[in-house]
């Protein structure tokens, strides 16, 4: 019997610490159930979360199809603007060049100017020199043509003269 009572005083004795740890279990238990509804409520806001990811997602991806729509069109763009700034580079080189021409030209065409003005200036000369000669040949003339008048009135009375003596030998001599 002290055997027994040894034993049960050792099994009550151990039954203390059972029982604590019985308790200990209970609350940790407690405890799970509380972490466990904790977790389910959190794993249903997650689902939700997921669906608004999931629109979220969807939206980003409309933006992004959306975005690259527009980014190529914008490259597009881009290209058409960069062929049209070649072009313009071009038609700038090409004006730069006519301008050049042009330049010469202007400078030629204003080197023909000044010769021809100068040519100019030396035909008004020469043409005031012969107008000048002409007139004093016009007056020289017109004093010959003077001279020459009286000369022709001379000439012709002397024509007349010669035509009647002429015809009265004639008439002389064909009478005799």
């Amino acid at each position: 019997m002290k055997l027994f009572k040894q034993k049960m005083h050792k099994f009550i004795v151990d039954e203390k610490p059972l029982i604590k740890e019985i308790s200990h279990y209970q609350k940790q238990i407690i405890q799970n159930e509380i972490t466990h509804n904790q977790l389910q409520f959190n794993l249903k806001q997650n689902e939700m979360r997921i669906n608004q990811y999931k629109t979220i997602i969807a939206k980003l991806i409309i933006d992004c199809n959306e975005n690259d729509r527009i980014l190529t069109q914008e490259n597009l763009l881009l290209k058409q603007s960069q062929q049209q700034t070649d072009k313009s580079k071009e038609n700038i080189q090409k004006l730069n060049k006519n301008f050049n021409y042009s330049e010469n030209n202007y400078q030629n065409l204003k080197e023909i100017f000044h010769y021809t003005e100068n040519e100019n200036k030396q035909l008004k000369q020469q043409y005031a020199d012969l107008t000048f000669v002409v007139q004093l040949l016009g007056q020289r003339q017109a004093l010959l043509n003077n001279q020459l008048k009286s000369f022709y009135e001379k000439l012709k009375y002397l024509s007349q003269q010669s035509i009647c003596l002429i015809s009265t030998n004639l008439i002389i001599i064909s009478s005799s």
